[in-house]
């Protein structure tokens, strides 16, 4: 069963680097991954997530109007991974559509970002996390 993280850290420890070596170690047993970035962060050029010792990949940009379930479904339904840089940019219709391909596709989603504008602006309250099951790791 498919299960929704949330990965998060201060800035700068390493999290884009992160995501990077998740999606080589599918890749490594011929998986597939999807990696989407926030369009808000502006630090890289458009679609391309990097870290800060020079790795970089490409990403699908999450723009506000983005519908990240059909995004994905578009790209590949059977992805075994979907990976979510600055996911602290997201929207909170961003975050259901998340849980949507958790329980609907079956592939897990691991998103990273900052955990305090995340908590912030989607877990305000115990409820929310506790209805979409979203596992925080620091």
């Amino acid at each position: 069963m498919a299960q929704l993280f949330y990965r998060y850290g201060a800035m700068n420890s390493g999290k884009t680097i992160e995501i990077i070596k998740v999606a080589h170690n599918y890749e490594e047993q011929n998986k597939s991954v999807v990696i989407m970035t926030s369009a808000v962060d502006t630090r890289e050029k458009h679609g391309m997530i990097a870290s800060r010792i020079g790795l970089e990949r490409p990403a699908y940009p999450i723009m506000d109007d983005t519908d990240v379930f059909e995004q994905v479904q578009n790209i590949d339904p059977n992805a075994s991974c979907v990976l979510i840089d600055e996911a602290q940019f997201l929207k909170k219709e961003h975050v259901l559509q998340l849980a949507k391909i958790v329980d609907e596709l079956n592939i897990p989603v691991i998103a990273f970002g900052l955990k305090m504008i995340f908590k912030i602006t989607y877990l305000k309250d115990l409820n929310t996390c506790c209805f979409m099951q979203i596992k925080l790791k620091k």
